[in-house]
C-alpha cells in the first residue's frame, strides 16, 4: 500500500488520490517531486548508506532535497 501511495508501484485498477488530487496518472518526474516534498521512506536494509547512522541517512535525504530546491530557484 505504501508503494502505491508513493507511486513506487503503479496501480493496475482503481485510483490513488493525495490531498484531493489524482496521482495515479502522474509521470515519473511528478511522482519524484511528490515523494521529495510529501512522502518519506526510511528503508531498513540495503538502501541506507552503511557508514552513516539512521539519523544521518534521514538528514542526508533532506539536505539533498534542499540542495535541489535551491538550484531550481536559480534556473
Amino acid at each position: 500500500m505504501l508503494y502505491a501511495l508513493s507511486g513506487m508501484d503503479r496501480v493496475t485498477s482503481g485510483t490513488v488520490a493525495y490531498r484531493g488530487k489524482e496521482i495515479s496518472d502522474y509521470n515519473e518526474k511528478q511522482m519524484a517531486k511528490l515523494r521529495s516534498k510529501h512522502v518519506g521512506f526510511v528503508f531498513q536494509q540495503t538502501h541506507l548508506v552503511s557508514n552513516l547512522t539512521l539519523f544521518e541517512n534521514v538528514v542526508a535525504a533532506g539536505y539533498l532535497a534542499k540542495e535541489r530546491n535551491e538550484k531550481e530557484v536559480w534556473k
